[in-house]
């Protein structure tokens, strides 16, 4: 700790000095403030997964926001006939790629949206890489 003695010679320049200390710490404040709110607006999402899924070889009819052809997905290891469900968004990268008459297996990465459009999916899906691509017979 650090003792002085205040006198009216001395007064003057510890007011500058508390003062000029107080505005450094002002400034550091804002600065840190600052870093910590942009630090939080870089976090990426907890909720972003990798995530790997069948994809059947055949598109299907279905109705989510309008009409539109659906993908049977699965996220099982192995193909169970009976859990097929339908996908009713695009996946970024695949659509293009996709050939009907393929099974896929694939790896997405899946971002779930905060605030998705009314009628809209809270779900986003980019192709990863395609694990495997096999004919059905």
């Amino acid at each position: 700790m650090i003792k002085i003695k205040v006198t009216n010679q001395t007064q003057p320049f510890l007011i500058f000095l508390i003062f000029k200390i107080n505005s450094n710490m002002k400034k550091t404040s804002i600065l840190l403030s600052l870093l910590i709110l942009l630090n939080l607006s870089c976090s990426t999402n907890d909720s972003d997964a990798t995530v790997s899924l069948w994809v059947d070889s055949e598109r299907i009819d279905c109705i989510g926001e309008a009409e539109q052809t659906c993908y049977k997905v699965q996220e099982s290891s192995i193909i169970d006939e009976a859990n097929w469900h339908l996908l009713y968004d695009s996946i970024q990268d695949f659509d293009e790629q996709y050939e009907t008459g393929y099974i896929y297996r694939i790896s997405v990465i899946k971002i779930n949206i905060d605030n998705p459009p009314a009628d809209g999916s809270s779900m986003k899906y980019i192709l990863n890489r395609v694990i495997s691509k096999e004919l059905d017979e």
